[in-house]
């Protein structure tokens, strides 16, 4: 049987209106503001212009979202999902791979190489966004909203929806944890491994082929054994990340260690997706996104910023090597602590199978596919 959410909750949101406005919009002024970034002299430029482009994401990402989950059926969503993070994924791969191969070709034109990355990027951004036209979208009656009003009400109505709130402080934790490496992963890339441009665009490039690997059976996975099994293997998975970082001798352990990244990337972010969708009332999803997202955003602002003084101060005494080891150490021990949150979440529909009885399926079919080779 599907919850449903209580009376007063369910009138929330339904004044949003249509979803695909607000992601064309969004979607067009973000791709358009690559524009001004050919003309930035100085690092405070480029950062107002990216800080731009997240607040119009943020207008567009919770409506694509919740346009998602309007669209899809419960039992679809994890293929869905795995579909966008797939195409998404080969997409970032190949611009990755395209920027490098400029920028090689360019070296001489350092400007040259930059512009014409951004010129794409614009637009693509604008083509990308115009091709949402196309998507039929679900009218919501009663269109006039607030939007701080709106929050607030959200705020006061977590108490029905308390898988939702569990999993919102589940993922601040974590992600609040997570976030304490941001600042320190490129020094100790640059300062500490002394990795080169092309060592260090691997490990993005190793991430994404792995990710698109693994991706084609994320979602069909999902959608059998349900979202919580994989959500788990996601977080606790990342916990050994940071102390790959703080105790690697060599890069090549990093491009290890990306390569398990893509693998549990296919599958977590899927699972976080399908099962953020899953726990959004219908009539307020867009609602209920957007305050995840917020959530989210304060939670890793906060651990970036803090990860970063602490470091600097740290470095003070103890010396570079010591002080990146010290919260790294940290960081592993906060998501450890953020991965048991995630037992508390419960799933919203039931599945058909389960995680021991697709892994047994999948052992069993290799074997017998082998026994047949041989015999033949």
């Amino acid at each position: 049987s599907t919850p449903k959410p209580s009376s007063a909750a369910s009138d929330v949101y339904k004044r949003q209106g249509k979803r695909v406005p607000f992601i064309v919009l969004g979607g067009i002024l973000g791709g358009l503001l690559w524009i001004p970034a050919l003309f930035i002299s100085s690092a405070s430029q480029l950062i107002l212009i990216v800080a731009i482009q997240a607040f119009l994401a943020s207008m567009a990402i919770p409506a694509l979202t919740a346009l998602i989950g309007d669209l899809i059926p419960v039992m679809r969503r994890g293929g869905v999902m795995a579909s966008v993070n797939l195409w998404t994924t080969i997409g970032s791969l190949s611009a990755t791979l395209f920027s490098g191969a400029l920028i090689t070709l360019l070296m001489g034109d350092t400007r040259g190489a930059l512009n014409i990355p951004f010129i794409i990027a614009a637009i693509c951004g604008v083509l990308s966004s115009l091709t949402i036209l196309t998507v039929k979208d679900k009218a919501i009656p009663n269109r006039r909203a607030r939007v701080f009003s709106g929050v607030i009400h959200i705020y006061r109505q977590l108490h029905a929806f308390p898988n939702f709130t569990r999993f919102c402080l589940a993922n601040a934790v974590f992600g609040f944890s997570m976030s304490l490496i941001w600042p320190l992963i490129s020094v100790t890339l640059v300062d500490v491994l002394g990795a080169s441009y092309f060592e260090i665009g691997l490990i993005s490039v190793l991430s994404g082929i792995s990710m698109t690997i693994f991706q084609h059976w994320a979602g069909r996975a999902i959608d059998r054994v349900g979202r919580k099994p994989f959500l788990l293997l996601f977080r606790f998975g990342l916990i050994i990340v940071p102390l790959v970082y703080a105790f690697t001798p060599s890069i090549h352990y990093v491009w290890l260690l990306s390569i398990y990244l893509g693998f549990l990337q296919a599958y977590g972010l899927t699972a976080l997706l399908t099962y953020l969708l899953d726990i959004s009332p219908e009539e307020q999803r867009s609602g209920f996104v957007g305050f995840y997202n917020m959530v989210m955003g304060t939670a890793l602002f906060l651990g970036s910023l803090i990860g970063g003084y602490l470091t600097d101060f740290l470095l003070g005494y103890l010396g570079l090597a010591l002080a990146l080891q010290i919260v790294y150490i940290i960081s592993a021990i906060g998501r450890g602590v953020g991965a048991a949150f995630f037992l508390s979440l419960k799933e919203r529909y039931e599945f058909p199978s389960s995680l021991k009885a697709e892994v047994r399926d999948r052992f069993t079919g290799y074997i017998r596919n082998l026994v047949k080779r041989r015999r033949k």
